[in-house]
């Protein structure tokens, strides 16, 4: 018996297809909530466990000038951590990110009002791409277009 087989790697497009999938979860998940703060576990959750990240946060502006924890997701051993960058980026202009720290945290602004941070840690063995960091930059701005709209 002879045959011909064929593979096709479709890891990307699966890759693709569940960064879109969890963007549009999140963005559902906004766009329902009355609030920002209503939004954020089922936001993080898809962070956290659909895009592969081990741990996020968001902290938000208070009526002090600081900031204060909004909602975690995954947060043990690294609440200090993400705390020192959570501060860092609600004082910064763009999103800064470390692949080899595995780390990412972006202010959330918009209009240019500065309105708190996101940070993730940790990929769940999983690389940190261009990708993937589009696909953050993306619900970042959403979660501030809420965050804005619910002050």
């Amino acid at each position: 018996r002879e045959g011909v087989a064929f593979v096709l790697d479709i890891s990307d497009r699966k890759r693709i297809l569940r960064r879109l999938e969890g963007e549009l979860t999140c963005a559902d998940a906004l766009a329902a909530a009355p609030t920002v703060a209503l939004a954020l576990p089922k936001v993080l959750g898809t962070l956290t466990c659909d895009l592969g990240w081990r741990a996020a946060a968001v902290w938000l502006n208070d009526d002090d000038g600081g900031i204060r924890l909004a909602e975690t997701n995954g947060v043990d051993a690294d609440a200090g951590k993400l705390r020192t960058l959570g501060e860092r980026a609600a004082r910064a202009e763009e999103p800064m990110w470390a692949s080899e720290a595995e780390v990412y945290a972006a202010p959330l602004i918009h209009e240019g009002v500065k309105l708190g941070a996101l940070v993730c840690i940790g990929r769940k063995n999983r690389c940190l791409d261009d990708a993937l960091l589009a696909t953050c930059r993306r619900i970042v701005g959403r979660i501030a277009r809420k965050a804005s709209n619910s002050t």
